[in-house]
């Protein structure tokens, strides 16, 4: 066939929110009280995101927001989901294909993305 299918997974934090909770965090370590007399930039983007008081602030903060330390507390949230996740289904990037007769190995990868497809599913509902 002129296609091949590729295995893929999409991989979150757990809970909604984490992203807009992580942006919260860093905007008020890095800006808050006083700092934000430094930079202003900043103090500014917080309150036309509706300040304290909007819920989803945090939210669309985490797609506005380039900031180093920001990044940083991204890129580690998202190696700990990663981590999560490898725990739960250690087989989905296994080679042992090779000790399995070719219709096996096609029936394993079959289950597995099928048990990978309803956790992102179940996921999806949260």
């Amino acid at each position: 066939p002129p296609y091949r299918r590729i295995t893929h997974v999409l991989v979150a934090p757990e809970k909604r929110g984490t992203l807009g909770a992580i942006a919260e965090r860093v905007l008020a370590e890095r800006y808050g009280g006083w700092k934000a007399l430094r930079d202003p930039d900043f103090l500014v983007l917080a309150r036309l995101c509706g300040g304290g008081r909007a819920r989803a602030r945090g939210e669309l903060l985490s797609f506005l927001f380039f900031d180093e330390a920001f990044a940083e507390a991204l890129i580690e949230a998202g190696r700990e989901a990663a981590q999560a996740w490898l725990a739960r289904h250690p087989a989905l990037w296994s080679t042992a294909d090779d000790e399995l007769s070719e219709v096996d190995a096609r029936a394993a990868r079959g289950l597995i993305e099928q048990a990978t497809l309803d956790e992102y599913r179940a996921w999806r509902r949260r």
